[in-house]
């Protein structure tokens, strides 16, 4: 009699068990668990450091967990203190670079650009232009100094002559003025200038703008119905998320959205989008596109940057799977990044540059919750 009630208090504990197990599996992927604490984390990022941020948005969408969060803290207007609303605008700086490279690499893969050709051919006048084939442009490893780093640069465009357009002949008188870095192909170092060469070069061979190939090749065919490379200074629409900077350090933060011409940062960073069609983008690039296998081989070749783990490669950052960009001109900071194994997509946006937190601390914070 003892051991038949042994065992059934053994069996009942085991079901009691197994159910408490279960409990906990179902409480641990509920999504809601998950959003829950991905606010509160970035809330008290956002509520801990003192840092002059005005906004933070994330958003996290994971289709196998159900997760679907797009959570915003602080304002995205600081004049009617207004909060984050779905759909508006931003500039999406570096981004734009994974636009650029794309269309060079369809471009390879329709054989009208060969990435083992030499910069000489395009511009011989830049140093060891010989040595520089353009796939080195396209993974950051050709060694010309980064034309946005230039003082003069700053000085004339940068802090101050708002609007004023940049052109191509400008950008090469600033990198002649600077050391080079290193041999063509050894190392890796982010340069804006990379970005700018090679859509000139796209230009020359197609015969059509930058702005006109990835309108084409990407924007329309898509359906980025809130992307935009644009023309002119300003925002292509009245709802946007406003930048702003303390550039002159008084104290105040000033507006900078749109207040620079689109040559300025050009085919490297002047393109502004929403979250919706980042989201579209980045899954996009993460899974290819419409490369062929031997381009996105092509593609993978890069060079790992000074953090030892994420390497950029062409076009795209990747660090343990997860694919994609940042971007950073004043008044934004933007990380738009997707796991295509994990199928999960995280896109930051901030709305300063110069005051805000490390994308990549809080995308990696965001992962350690999910994962």
């Amino acid at each position: 009699m003892k051991n038949k009630i042994y065992l059934k208090s053994l069996s009942l504990f085991i079901i009691i068990s197994a159910l408490f197990l279960i409990s906990c599996s179902n409480s641990n992927d509920d999504p809601n668990i998950y959003e829950e604490k991905i606010t509160a984390y970035v809330d008290s990022i956002y509520n801990n450091h003192n840092f002059n941020l005005p906004a933070m948005i994330v958003y996290v969408k994971d289709s196998n967990k159900k997760i679907n969060l797009l959570h915003s803290k602080g304002y995205t207007n600081l004049e009617n203190l207004t909060t984050y609303q779905t759909n508006q605008l931003f500039s999406i700086g570096s981004n734009t670079k994974t636009f650029t490279v794309m269309t060079f690499l369809e471009l390879i893969q329709e054989g009208i650009l060969n990435p083992e050709t030499v910069l000489s051919e395009y511009y011989p006048e830049i140093e060891n232009a010989d040595s520089i084939k353009l796939k080195y442009l396209a993974n950051m490893s050709s060694g010309i100094p980064n034309y946005t780093e230039n003082m003069h640069f700053l000085l004339n465009y940068l802090l101050a002559n708002f609007g004023t357009s940049l052109d191509f002949q400008q950008i090469l008188d600033y990198i002649n003025q600077e050391d080079f870095l290193f041999a063509p192909g050894t190392d890796y170092y982010y340069s804006n200038t990379n970005t700018r060469i090679l859509s000139n070069i796209i230009e020359q061979v197609t015969g059509n703008t930058i702005k006109y190939e990835i309108e084409n090749r990407f924007i329309n065919k898509l359906g980025l119905h809130n992307t935009y490379y644009p023309d002119s200074p300003g925002m292509p629409s009245s709802d946007y998320v406003y930048g702003y900077e303390d550039l002159e350090d008084d104290g105040i933060m000033d507006d900078y959205s749109g207040v620079y011409d689109p040559s300025v940062f050009g085919s490297a960073g002047c393109m502004i989008s929403n979250i919706y069609d980042m989201e579209k983008w980045v899954k996009y690039i993460a899974n290819g596109g419409s490369l062929s296998e031997d381009i996105l081989q092509l593609r993978e070749e890069g060079v790992y940057s000074d953090t030892d783990y994420l390497k950029y490669k062409m076009g795209f950052a990747e660090v343990n799977g997860w694919i994609g960009h940042t971007g950073g001109v004043p008044g934004y900071s933007t990380l738009i990044l997707h796991n295509p194994t994990l199928d999960n997509t995280i896109i930051i946006i901030q709305n300063s540059l110069l005051f805000s937190y490390p994308n990549w601390d809080l995308f990696e914070g965001i992962v350690d919750i999910i994962y």
